[in-house]
């Protein structure tokens, strides 16, 4: 390439940047995609009709990945769930050692190895005893026979 080439390569290139301005950056294909809309959650609004961001959730939906049971929230309610529900999953073996994985990672580290609340942050530090509960005999055993 002569140096006369170059040299148009030079000024071509210092004239796109000339024309630049940081503060009307180009077009943007759907802006909203790499420029989030941030609303605050009790903020005023045009968008509903009682003027407030936040809405409650239509009567009778449900969240998303939660699945609704017919016991009531109490302690009748906790024993006869305890013994009508059963697992979605089959008790193999593959299912056990990722339940047990499982447990290692999110549940020992208060509860224990064994479900008897005495895990690693449970022995080192201070907490109050409510805070971290033993897990029941019935789900202990689950860990201790794996």
């Amino acid at each position: 390439m002569s140096y006369k080439g170059l040299l148009i390569c030079v000024i071509v290139a210092l004239g796109f940047q000339s024309c630049f301005d940081p503060a009307k950056p180009n077009y943007q294909y759907f802006p909203n995609m790499y420029e989030p809309v941030g609303y605050e959650t009790y903020a005023d609004t045009d968008a509903f009709a009682n003027g407030i961001e936040a809405q409650i959730p239509v009567e009778g939906s449900v969240a998303r990945g939660w699945e609704p049971y017919d016991y009531p929230d109490t302690n009748d309610g906790y024993e006869a769930a305890k013994a009508e529900l059963m697992s979605p999953l089959a008790l193999t073996d593959e299912n056990v050692a990722n339940g047990k994985e499982l447990y290692g990672i999110y549940c020992a580290v208060c509860h224990g190895g064994k479900g008897d609340g005495q895990g690693i942050l449970m022995t080192r530090e201070n907490f109050l005893e409510f805070l971290v509960m033993p897990i029941e005999k019935s789900h202990q055993e689950v860990f201790t026979t794996c």
